[in-house]
């Protein structure tokens, strides 16, 4: 049973990682939070020392809730080629929805030194999903791995390109299409068989 504290601490979160998706961290101040909570700054220091503090929480909250999300997602089904295909479009759906709140932008780490641990572990994360979905679809002779490794870190690095669109607005317009290709060719290539 969640308390009232639990509830208020939680109710906190939830507001404030509404205003630091709509407006980015640097651009966020702990009024801008208190203002869209309706409550006195004295509630939110009373659980957090600093903006900072309530940003890493925050995040820490978004980075669990994704992992359940996908989890629950990659549970769903037990076919490989579905796994793989929905963690893509789950991976790049959520990053569409939190580009504001994640740590892509604007080389935070040096402002804020837990971000690079916290990118460093839902990589290691990402890795370990990546490759227990491979593994499954290489087991029973869906996916043909030369190399475990090097297959793993390239689908990675192309979660990584896909983020790109959102660092260079103008990058990309037809994104959804171009994830859509990307997802395709790393299923199935592009040489006819």
């Amino acid at each position: 049973m969640e308390t009232k504290k639990n509830k208020t601490r939680n109710l906190i979160l939830k507001k404030a990682a509404e205003v630091f998706s709509a407006k980015g961290i640097q651009n966020t101040t702990i009024e801008d939070v208190t203002k869209h909570l309706g409550k006195a700054k004295s509630l939110i220091y009373y659980y957090f020392s600093n903006k900072e503090t309530l940003y890493k929480e925050v995040l820490e909250n978004e980075i669990n809730a994704l992992c359940d999300e996908v989890n629950e997602k990659l549970n769903s089904t037990v076919d490989p080629i579905s796994k793989l295909r929905m963690y893509f479009e789950l991976r790049i759906l959520k990053t569409k929805e939190l580009i504001n709140l994640l740590p892509f932008k604007n080389h935070l780490d040096e402002n804020l030194p837990f971000i690079k641990e916290m990118r460093k572990k839902y990589d290691d994360e990402e890795i370990i999903i990546i490759k227990e979905i491979l593994q499954e679809g290489a087991k029973r002779n869906i996916f043909y791995l030369t190399d475990l490794e090097n297959t793993t870190n390239v689908i990675l690095t192309a979660l990584k390109i896909s983020e790109l669109p959102f660092l260079i607005s103008e990058y990309i317009e037809n994104y959804d299409e171009m994830m859509d290709s990307l997802i395709d060719i790393v299923l199935y290539g592009i040489v006819k068989r």
